[in-house]
């Protein structure tokens, strides 16, 4: 193998590395962002699923599952977690006594409009320096990765 093509292959088996690096860096930090606000009281794990709801509306918990690629036993506890703050509420699916709808409260809604200014701060400063044709084109890259990973996992 040539150097040019050892260094390729070693630069894609760390492009997934530094991907989840980025997102574990962004999850911290923004985890900070909201910590450091007294009325706020989630984690960002906690913040998914709520913007999930806010964006969505009512679904159900595999529903909320395939949104927020998070298994069922995590997803139960944030969910147990967000309904025992009163940020969502459970409800039976009238159509599926065996699934249960999930939702977002009045205080839920209260909750979501107090994080978005904190997420669009957050935001600016993550995206300092990037111009909008770079986001945009980062953006498409990581649409195309996800297509071709929802084709590998079909």
């Amino acid at each position: 193998m040539t150097r040019e093509a050892n260094f390729l292959k070693v630069e894609h088996e760390l492009s997934g590395f530094t991907i989840e690096k980025l997102s574990r860096m962004m999850k911290l930090s923004f985890s900070r962002k909201l910590l450091a606000n007294e009325n706020i009281n989630i984690t960002v794990d906690q913040w998914v699923c709520l913007k999930l709801l806010d964006q969505y509306g009512q679904m159900n918990q595999q529903q909320l599952s395939d949104h927020s690629l998070k298994d069922a036993p995590t997803l139960t506890r944030i969910i147990d977690k967000l309904e025992a703050k009163a940020l969502i509420a459970k409800a039976p699916d009238p159509n599926d006594r065996r699934k249960t709808n999930l939702s977002l409260t009045d205080e839920g809604e209260t909750m979501v409009a107090r994080i978005k200014p904190i997420l669009q701060s957050f935001r600016s400063e993550v995206y300092s320096g990037i111009s909008a044709s770079e986001l945009h084109t980062m953006e498409e890259i990581i649409h195309k990765i996800f297509s071709n990973l929802n084709y590998l996992n079909q």
